[in-house]
């Protein structure tokens, strides 16, 4: 009986392996989706600051804007490079095999680490050329708006499946292994 309950253990090692493999393709799809939209998202934030603050943009004139401008773009290339390198760095909601992940549980540790580590940057930069930046968490309003939920949804719901198909495997390791534990002493018992 333990040869069979050994059989379906390492079977269930095999596919937890393989569900790690995918969840690790997974993280980095999902990362790189949202490190293609920093660019644009970046230029888009610095827009509206722009915009929003009129006086400021006024007063720097044409180079300092177009100055700014290249810092930003700098700075989201090297943010997007970050966040493609992020997946061992990043919080992932843990889940069980009854639970499945939300698209909001992938996001919001993404969206933490842009806080942490992107965002500062961004907000120095403004800061630099004059624009205020105070208010409710500048730093987690930047890291929303470089976060591009919509554009990537299709990747965090695949990720979302990844997540949960690691637990499952996860899951079915566990129970093999208990049963191969129960069948071996048995056997070593003579039962």
């Amino acid at each position: 009986m333990s040869e069979e309950t050994a059989l379906k253990l390492k079977e269930a090692e095999e596919n937890r392996l393989a569900a790690g493999h995918e969840l690790a393709t997974r993280k980095e799809k999902f990362l790189v989706a949202i490190a293609n939209e920093i660019p644009g998202r970046a230029a888009a934030v610095a827009k509206r600051r722009a915009h929003e603050q009129p006086e400021v943009t006024r007063g720097l004139g044409a180079t300092r804007v177009q100055e700014l401008r290249g810092m930003i773009s700098s700075l989201a290339a090297k943010a997007a490079e970050d966040v493609v390198g992020a997946a061992s760095l990043v919080d992932w909601p843990s889940t069980s095999r009854n639970s499945v992940p939300t698209s909001h549980q992938v996001f919001a540790p993404v969206r933490e680490y842009l806080m942490k580590k992107v965002a500062p940057e961004f907000i120095e930069a403004f800061e630099q050329y004059g624009f205020s930046t105070s208010g409710t968490r500048p730093d987690w309003m930047v890291a929303s708006a470089l976060l591009a939920e919509e554009e990537v949804a299709a990747d965090a719901s695949a990720l979302c499946k990844a997540l949960l198909k690691q637990a499952k495997a996860e899951s079915a390791v566990d129970e093999a292994k208990k049963a191969d534990d129960e069948a071996t002493v048995n056997d070593l018992r003579g039962d």
